[in-house]
């Protein structure tokens, strides 16, 4: 074989292996690019699903949120505005001289329940409706719904306050406290609140629970015997109350206008078409604080009627609620 006829023979050859050689390569890319490409597919199909199940899972949770729970917190909130405003009403009285002069919150105000009624109605109702929510929100998933869940959490720290005369009286300036005489005692111990709360709601025919409304509080003041036994773990601490002789629950009652306002304004503010969560600290400017100066004289000075406790109270509030990267939480 000539030199030219075996160099022809062997560039065909090698042009043979090349072609081979690449069309291999070529297979493998294609196989290799046909099974990342599906794999892709995969891939994308079960994140679309997932998001699908995702916006599937939060709107039924955010739906049952708004069937089950929005009807309860518009109650409730509709109840913080006349617990405020009950607050301030005894901050007035005392001011006015009408809480010293008047049996109605004193040691013989059963000859004049009236008030005694209503206010307790006023500081409890919210918390039965607290303990509604509750009970509508077994297994209801929070975290669709921060400026509900928010409000939750509120509403949570507003029912614990009337147990936290121990830590809102070491809030420096501390003052003396201890709660081991019944009768002298400033808040309501966890078990005897859980007792008034569950005085507070009832069934109707459907075994449904809702509050009851302030005519069938009243009527059951003195006639229900196991609101009657529950009621004095809430009156014994109102009576003869006056800030200056009971500091403690002035405390925990300037505590609850603060988380009571931060529910009410959660409920009701909107930023660009988007809820907002409101802190409690903050929802009161200090000159706001001058409704709650309960003095009726000079005897004691501002600061430490009004700016002391007011102090105190934000000193707590912040301990409270501590910050991360998602939010205001409270501490459990």
């Amino acid at each position: 074989m000539s030199a030219q006829a075996l160099i022809a023979l062997i560039t065909a050859a090698a042009s043979l292996i090349v072609s081979v050689a690449a069309a291999a390569v070529t297979y493998v890319l294609k196989r290799r690019s046909d099974i990342d490409l599906a794999t892709l597919q995969d891939k994308l199909i079960e994140e679309r699903s997932e998001r699908t199940a995702r916006r599937d899972y939060v709107y039924e949770a955010q739906k049952h949120l708004y069937v089950e729970f929005q009807p309860v917190l518009f109650q409730m909130v509709e109840r913080c505005n006349s617990s405020v405003d009950r607050i301030k009403g005894m901050a007035e009285s005392s001011r006015n001289g009408r809480i010293s002069r008047s049996s109605r919150l004193g040691a013989g105000w059963e000859n004049d329940a009236y008030h005694m009624i209503s206010t307790t109605w006023d500081l409890l109702a919210p918390l039965a409706l607290f303990r509604l929510g509750q009970l509508k929100l077994t297994g209801l998933d929070m975290s669709v719904d921060a400026p509900t869940g928010w409000q939750y959490l509120l509403a949570r720290e507003l029912y614990l306050s009337w147990n936290m005369g121990y830590e809102l009286a070491a809030e420096e300036p501390a003052l003396p406290f201890d709660d081991q005489e019944r009768t002298t005692r400033q808040h309501v111990l966890s078990a005897h609140l859980e007792q008034l709360v569950d005085c507070l709601i009832r069934h109707d025919e459907h075994d449904e629970p809702s509050c009851l409304r302030f005519g069938e509080f009243q009527s059951a003041f003195f006639n229900n015997q196991e609101l009657t036994e529950a009621l004095p773990h809430i009156t014994l601490p109102l009576t003869n109350f006056r800030p200056e002789g009971k500091p403690v629950l002035w405390r925990i009652l300037l505590t609850q206008v603060h988380l009571h306002i931060a529910i009410i304004r959660t409920f009701a503010s909107v930023v660009d078409g988007l809820p907002q969560r409101i802190h409690p600290v903050g929802v009161l400017t200090e000159v706001e604080w001058a409704d709650f100066d309960w003095r009726s004289d000079d005897s004691i000075s501002y600061e430490e009627a009004v700016v002391i406790p007011f102090r105190a109270v934000r000193n707590f509030l912040a301990k409270r609620f501590e910050t991360n990267s998602a939010g205001w939480y409270p501490r459990t």
